[in-house]
């Protein structure tokens, strides 16, 4: 009934129609979102307009060490400075009970205008300082050090216990992206089977222009979702070397890039 009404031709059209339009949106959708990440990228740069050019060719692997822990943030090296120097500063502030010692000598020469007679001299002696009472001076310097130097040394516990649960964070982020880009990778090639049975089937008339259509989105859909894993494969390596206090991109790379 709906071949001789003529409907059937009419409906695959407007569904066609459909899914262009949906197709166009998600289109307008994803310009939008390029466009502003190229402003923000430009706005982190310091630089109030500018062109930004994606190069969507070329892929640069960046490695993860086989060792994942925080101890290269430069945080923890500046607290653990800072721990040092507390340290520092409480055995100077403790050496004040301690006595000091020093020595001298001096020599003398005497030439007589008169008589024309001569003497020399000499002396040498060690000298010992020990303060008995200072008002408890000494006292609170030493307490105000190890006040310092626990605090210090709290601070430091406390990053890099935040430190590790933030490298665990991005550790587990970048194994689930790893295990979604395999997924969506299985994803794809099942899709482009599937698609390329089905097209020949439809040249042979046994399957409908509608349900040709309906898998030439999931294929389409696949792709997308592979697209975004990748973007977030990397997204989450670059999360994890950051995590771990590594630089994004090695020296070499950057002498390569410098020299091009």
């Amino acid at each position: 009934a709906r071949q001789e009404a003529g409907t059937l031709l009419q409906e695959e059209v407007l569904n066609l129609e459909m899914q262009q339009a949906g197709a166009m949106e998600n289109l307008i959708q994803s310009r939008h979102a390029e466009e502003l990440a190229k402003r923000r990228f430009l706005n982190l740069l310091g630089l109030p307009q500018g062109e930004v050019r994606l190069d969507r060719q070329s892929g640069i692997e960046q490695e993860i060490p086989a060792e994942i822990s925080p101890l290269n943030r430069h945080e923890l090296r500046s607290l653990q400075a800072a721990v040092q120097a507390a340290e520092a500063d409480l055995r100077i502030a403790q050496a004040g009970r301690l006595p000091t010692v020093d020595g001298f000598a001096s020599y003398q020469a005497d030439v007589g205008t008169v008589l024309d007679e001569t003497g020399d001299s000499w002396m040498a002696g060690v000298r010992m300082k020990y303060n008995l009472i200072d008002g408890q001076r000494t006292s609170a310097a030493i307490a105000a050090a190890k006040a310092r130097l626990q605090g210090a040394k709290a601070l430091l516990a406390k990053t890099e216990l935040a430190f590790s649960l933030e490298v665990q964070q991005a550790e587990l982020e970048y194994s689930q992206a790893e295990q979604r880009l395999q997924v969506t990778e299985k994803m794809v090639k099942v899709a482009e089977e599937t698609g390329r049975l089905n097209r020949e089937r439809f040249k042979q008339g046994l399957v409908l222009a509608i349900d040709l259509i309906d898998i030439e989105t999931r294929l389409t859909d696949a792709q997308a979702r592979r697209s975004s894993a990748k973007a977030m494969y990397q997204v989450a390596r670059a999360n994890l070397r950051r995590a771990m206090g590594l630089p994004q991109f090695s020296e070499s790379l950057k002498s390569d890039k410098e020299k091009q």
